[in-house]
């Protein structure tokens, strides 16, 4: 920091990607996930993804029991394992971009980066399946991931989100049968877990229907009144009716 003090300011994440890049032995580390950042933040109609998302999506999808976004994680040995792994951590998470991005989802609409991990941990666990987004065989299961995705995003599950939560997700998902997304045993896990929660009350609902145009959660609460809705096609806001053209009852 000291050196740097006249330069441009380093974040935590430029600390940990440094450690990284210094104990990968086969590729940059620092080159790799820059480059792979610029890249899902280009998928559909943008994301704003950072650094720290992929490192942290690093130690989920790499099985490591300590997933705390912290320099002792970031080790010899858990780098090393993070490294023999990348190719398919790399896959799973453009994987996932590219479902929650085909649900509609983009940079202003999707308020949490974390909700994609537990996403990504499935899709690799499943076996990386290039067409999962789009092909006839996985319709059932992404209908059961879009459904978990937006009850997390509407209950704000991951807003200050802990690492125990994370390794949860992770375990049931691990234990589920093999190509089932566990939707309902989620649900049922933390059905009376406090901010955990993804199952709805009546005050939830309340809460939903107060949302407003323009706000990033307005989306996904019309998700869930609109399944059906393709969004490989492109919508354009208030082209079909303009805001303009509404007023308030009285």
């Amino acid at each position: 920091i000291r050196v740097n003090s006249g330069g441009t300011q380093l974040s935590y994440s430029d600390l940990l990607l440094s450690i990284a890049t210094t104990q990968w032995e086969d590729k940059d580390a620092r080159e790799e996930i820059t480059q792979f950042v610029s890249e899902i933040n280009g998928i559909g109609s943008g994301f704003r993804f950072t650094k720290d998302f992929v490192l942290k999506t690093c130690l989920v999808l790499s099985d490591l029991p300590d997933i705390a976004f912290k320099v002792d994680n970031f080790n010899k040995k858990n780098m090393l394992i993070i490294e023999r792994n990348w190719e398919q951590t790399e896959t799973a998470i453009r994987l996932a971009v590219i479902l929650v991005s085909s649900f509609g989802y983009s940079r202003e609409n999707l308020p949490s980066h974390h909700a994609l991990i537990p996403i990504a941990y499935y899709l690799q666990k499943l076996g990386l399946p290039r067409n999962f987004h789009n092909s006839a065989l996985y319709l059932e299961d992404r209908k059961r991931i879009k459904q978990w995705l937006i009850r997390s995003l509407l209950k704000k599950v991951f807003g200050g989100i802990s690492d125990n939560y994370l390794n949860q997700i992770r375990l049931i998902i691990y234990s589920a049968p093999e190509g089932n997304f566990p939707l309902d045993a989620l649900i049922q896990r933390f059905r009376v877990a406090g901010r955990t929660s993804i199952a709805f009350n009546d005050e939830d609902i309340e809460n939903i229907m107060s949302y407003k145009y323009g706000q990033s959660y307005t989306f996904s609460a019309l998700s869930l009144l609109y399944p059906a809705l393709d969004f490989t096609h492109k919508f354009h806001t208030d082209h079909i009716y303009p805001k303009s053209a509404f007023s308030i009852s009285q």
